[in-house]
């Protein structure tokens, strides 16, 4: 099989969750001795794969030399599918319309929820803190929200929709949703493929060596809700005093205002014991770390809760968005909150802090848990896909 991955930048890991799990992909197809292309309009860092190739025009999507070079590629490649990663980017349509031109079969791919990027707390900013204490209010800015993205994008959906062979959506519970914008009506287009494990994981997994920590790994994006977090941890660092905070994540120029804001928080309100670690490789903080949090507004999979629980590392979490609970089972491999009850969240946490014999439960049924994403499960996934692609 000869298999092109497309993204609109660099397949590397500091590019973020696509990236990782293209590269992953990527290479256990290799292994399996497929035959792979990863291929970027933007060369946005250092490549990390010998795989990696790039258009030459990273400006203008549809200039003809991009167009000439997609053309070359996937004949001297003999391309049989291409999985466009781009999906959550509705305006970067020349590979679907190429690939549409030259019958060559086209998988996009929605890594986030459509629900969640156009979703009106990022763009009604100031006015946030008056919507959350009038839920209807909320509910009518929402409302309002989506229909002004559904008319600015759909058109773009649509597109997206005709001209790709497969949606591949990351859980089936964002069917709704995606069916809501593009207008898509075919049922038998859309599938749900999950995101795979893109950290190495050990076959045995030492409970005892857990530290008394709550670890938080991801981009410091105003979508996680950090400020959040820190508003739970001030209601229990006192009461556990042999506790820590330990957050792991991007720290570049984009994220550095926020993070001094947090700091200054931390500072003015006398918090202890939080530790910003900046971008790290977080296979050690999870293997040390008792329970994961996350506070996010939304996510398009939660990628860094398959992490967690690989390493049997209990992940707490707001019930935010569509398929956090077909990850967490509430109160067996975790716990889901009601967003954003920022009391319950600390009370739940306190619970577990408490009692290290239901911890060490829950972290053994978090492990099972994450076999099923494991890179083996979700390769098998894509094959019997691209079986199905070869067999029309």
């Amino acid at each position: 099989m000869n298999i092109l991955f497309y993204y609109i930048k660099t397949y590397a890991p500091i590019n973020g969750g696509i990236a990782n799990v293209s590269l992953w992909l990527a290479g256990h197809f290799v292994e399996m001795g497929h035959n792979v292309i990863l291929l970027s309009r933007k060369p946005t860092t250092k490549a990390v794969s010998l795989l990696q190739r790039y258009l030459p025009n990273a400006n203008d999507q549809y200039a003809l030399e991009n167009r000439v070079a997609f053309i070359e590629i996937t004949k001297s490649q003999q391309t049989d599918v291409v999985i466009n990663q781009n999906g959550i980017t509705p305006e970067e349509t020349n590979v679907l319309q190429w690939c549409d031109e030259f019958h060559i079969p086209c998988c996009t791919v929605l890594h986030n929820s459509l629900y969640g990027i156009y979703n009106f707390n990022e763009r009604l900013g100031p006015l946030i803190g008056t919507f959350v204490k009038w839920f209807h209010l909320r509910n009518i800015a929402n409302k309002i929200t989506h229909f002004a993205f559904r008319k600015k994008y759909g058109k773009l959906y649509r597109l997206q929709c005709e001209k790709s062979t497969k949606v591949i959506l990351l859980s089936n519970r964002f069917r709704d949703e995606y069916r809501w914008f593009s207008g898509c009506k075919d049922e038998e287009k859309m599938i749900a493929i999950p995101n795979c494990l893109t950290i190495p994981v050990p076959k045995m997994i030492d409970i005892n060596v857990k530290r008394k920590e709550l670890l938080f790994v991801g981009r410091l994006a105003k979508e996680k809700r950090l400020d959040l977090l820190i508003d739970i941890w001030e209601k229990l660092f006192r009461a556990f005093p042999d506790w820590q905070l330990t957050i792991v994540g991007t720290c570049n120029k984009q994220f550095e205002k926020r993070v001094l804001r947090l700091k200054e928080k931390i500072r003015k309100r006398n918090i202890e014991r939080v530790v910003f670690e900046g971008f790290q490789n977080p296979a050690e903080y999870y293997k040390r770390a008792s329970l994961f949090c996350m506070t996010s507004e939304y996510e398009g999979f939660g990628l860094v809760l398959i992490e967690a629980m690989a390493y049997g590392t209990v992940p707490v979490a707001f019930d935010s968005y569509a398929n956090v609970s077909e990850i967490i089972t509430h109160g067996k491999n975790g716990m889901l909150v009601p967003p954003f009850r920022v009391r319950e969240y600390s009370k739940t946490l306190a619970s577990l802090m408490n009692d290290p014999k239901r911890r060490e439960a829950m972290a053994f049924s978090a492990i099972n848990t994450s076999h099923t994403y494991e890179v083996d499960a979700i390769c098998k996934k894509w094959l019997e896909l691209f079986d199905c692609l070869s067999a029309r």
